[in-house]
C-alpha cells in the first residue's frame, strides 16, 4: 500500500510529497520516482537530499546514483574532492567513470591520486571496463614513477598502496624493480600486496628480479608443503606466483635448480620440480604465413601517436597502422576479440584486467561493446595490427 502511495505521488508530480516519502520507510521508491519524474524541480529536490550531510549515506549514494553524471559535474565544479572520492564506489558505472576523470581535473589536491590508485587496486570494487581505463589514464597523466613508489611504500590505505603497485607493472619502468623486490623479501609486508609485486616485476620483466621472483616462490612452496599441499593442488596455492616466475622462462631454471639443491624437505623438492617442468614449456609456433600477414597489414595506413586502441602501448606513426572503424567493427563482429587471441596477454590493459579480478567472459564482453561502440578509426601497434592479420588470415 505504501509503495503504491509513492506511486500516487509521482503521477500527480508531487515532489515535495516525494522528498517526505524519501525521508521515511519508502525511501528507496521515492528517490527512483523522482528520478523517473525529471523535471527541474525534482532534480533540485534530489541534489538536495544528495547534500544533506543529515540524510542516511547510503541513500545519498543512491540519489547520486540516480542523478547520474550532472552530480558529478556539479562536486567538481566546487572542487568536493571528499563527494568525488565518495562517488567512486557508486553503484552507477556512469557515476564513477565520471567522479574519476573530474579528480583528475583537480591533480594539485594530494588526495586525488591516492584515491585514483584505489581504483586500481588488486581487490578495488571498481570492476567496469569504463571506470578502469579512466582511472589508468588518470594516473598516467598525473601520477609518476617516484609518487607512486613513494605510495606503495607507505603512508596510503592498502587500496592505494595495492593500484601504485599495480601501476609500477603497467609502466614497466626499470627504476620500480629495486622497490618492487624489496617488498616481496619484506618479512612483515602483506602477503596480498607481495602477490601484486610480484606480478608486477613479471610484468617489467627485469632480469634482476628473477632470483628474488624465485625466493618469494619458494617460500610460498614451502609454506604450501606444511600444509599438506601435492602437486596435483599447486595452482590453488601458488598459482598467480608460479604464473609471474613462468614469465621468465627458462632464465628461472637455474634459480629453482639452486634452490631444489640446498632444499633439505622432500616434499618441497618434489613441488619444485613439478614448477620446473611446467617453465620448460613452450606455445607451438604460429603457422600462417608471414607474406600474408605483411599483406593484410600493408593496406592499412599509419596512425597517428597516442595509444595504441587494443593494448594501450604508446605508438608513434612509423610501425603503427589506422584501421578504419567500419571494418575493424566488421571483423569484431566476426569473431576477433584480442582476450580470445591470446594478445591482451602480458599487455598493461590485460595485465590490469586480470590483475583487477575481471573474468575472461567479463573481459571479452566489455571489450567487444567498447569496440562496437566506437566512432572513431582504431589505431593499432605493429604487434597488434599483426594479431588482428592473423584473425583474418586465419
Amino acid at each position: 500500500m505504501r509503495f503504491r502511495s509513492v506511486k500516487s505521488l509521482q503521477k500527480r508530480g508531487d515532489v515535495a510529497g516525494l522528498v517526505g516519502a524519501a525521508r521515511g520507510a519508502e525511501r528507496v521508491a521515492a528517490v527512483a520516482a523522482l528520478g523517473e519524474l525529471g523535471t527541474d524541480e525534482a532534480i533540485q529536490a534530489l541534489t538536495a537530499l544528495a547534500d544533506d550531510p543529515d540524510f542516511a549515506l547510503w541513500m545519498r549514494s543512491e540519489v547520486v546514483s540516480v542523478l547520474g553524471p550532472k552530480y558529478v559535474h556539479k562536486l567538481r565544479a566546487a572542487r568536493d574532492i571528499d563527494g568525488l572520492i565518495r562517488t567512486l564506489s557508486n553503484r552507477n558505472h556512469e557515476v564513477r567513470a565520471e567522479a574519476t576523470r573530474a579528480l583528475s581535473e583537480l591533480r594539485d589536491d594530494p588526495r586525488t591520486l591516492p584515491s585514483l590508485l584505489a581504483v586500481l587496486s588488486a581487490r578495488g570494487s571498481a570492476k567496469d571496463a569504463g571506470t578502469i581505463a579512466a582511472a589508468k589514464d588518470a594516473v598516467r597523466t598525473i601520477g609518476t614513477v617516484g609518487r607512486l613508489i613513494e605510495i606503495m611504500k607507505g603512508g596510503a590505505d592498502f587500496d592505494a598502496r595495492s593500484g601504485a603497485t599495480v601501476v609500477l607493472g603497467l609502466w614497466k619502468d626499470p627504476g620500480a624493480v629495486d622497490d618492487l623486490v624489496a617488498l616481496i623479501a619484506d618479512p612483515q609486508a602483506d602477503r596480498a600486496l607481495q602477490v601484486t609485486a610480484v606480478k608486477s616485476l613479471a610484468s617489467i620483466g627485469d632480469p634482476r628480479a628473477i632470483g628474488p621472483v624465485a625466493s618469494f616462490v619458494v617460500k610460498g612452496l614451502r609454506e604450501f608443503a606444511r600444509m599438506g599441499g601435492s602437486p596435483e593442488t599447486l595452482d590453488v596455492i601458488v598459482g598467480s606466483d608460479f604464473a609471474a616466475l613462468a614469465s621468465f622462462g627458462s632464465a628461472a631454471g637455474p634459480y629453482l635448480q639452486a634452490s631444489r639443491d640446498g632444499e633439505q624437505d622432500q616434499s618441497v623438492r618434489i613441488l619444485i620440480d613439478t614448477v620446473l617442468r611446467r617453465i620448460e614449456k613452450r606455445p607451438p609456433a604460429a603457422t600462417t604465413s608471414p607474406s600474408r600477414i605483411a599483406e593484410i597489414v600493408g593496406r592499412w595506413p599509419s596512425a597517428p601517436a597516442g595509444a595504441c586502441d587494443i593494448c594501450s602501448d604508446r605508438i608513434a606513426p612509423e610501425g603503427s597502422h589506422r584501421v578504419p572503424t567500419a571494418e575493424f567493427q566488421s571483423i569484431v563482429r566476426k569473431g576477433y576479440n584480442p582476450y580470445t587471441t591470446g594478445r591482451m596477454k602480458g599487455t598493461e590493459t590485460g595485465i590490469l584486467a586480470s590483475t583487477l579480478g575481471l573474468s575472461d567472459e567479463a573481459a571479452k564482453e566489455g571489450w567487444k561493446v567498447m569496440a562496437l561502440g566506437t566512432t572513431t578509426d582504431f589505431g593499432l601497434c605493429r604487434t597488434c595490427a599483426q594479431d588482428v592479420a592473423l584473425f583474418i588470415a586465419g
